[in-house]
């Protein structure tokens, strides 16, 4: 098991993680501190508990934004299939009709 110092809006973590991980959950202490920098400027001093309940806040819309366009984007696909059926099928009819 490995142990990671991360550093978020001058705080140190320490944190387990599986060997291998340290990069990855690096990366992610990143981007948590790219949303506490934003946060403190736009705001000022925060307190260390209210600052990291507001970027779980942040983070956890940001997820619920992503499942939201993809069921949004599911929708759409599925009416898109419906509507290329229904087109085959005026194509048909009007085919019949012609005959």
């Amino acid at each position: 098991m490995a142990i990671v110092n991360l550093k978020i809006a001058d705080y140190s973590y320490k944190i387990s993680c599986a060997d291998g991980q340290e990069g990855h959950i690096m990366a992610l202490a990143d981007a948590m501190n790219q949303k506490a920098t934003k946060l403190i400027q736009a705001l000022g001093y925060i307190p260390e508990g209210q600052l990291l309940a507001m970027i779980c806040i942040l983070t956890a819309q940001e997820g619920y934004q992503a499942k939201t366009t993809q069921a949004t984007s599911e929708e759409l696909n599925a009416t898109a299939q419906q509507i290329d059926q229904l087109s085959e099928r005026i194509e048909q009819m009007t085919a019949g009709l012609k005959e």
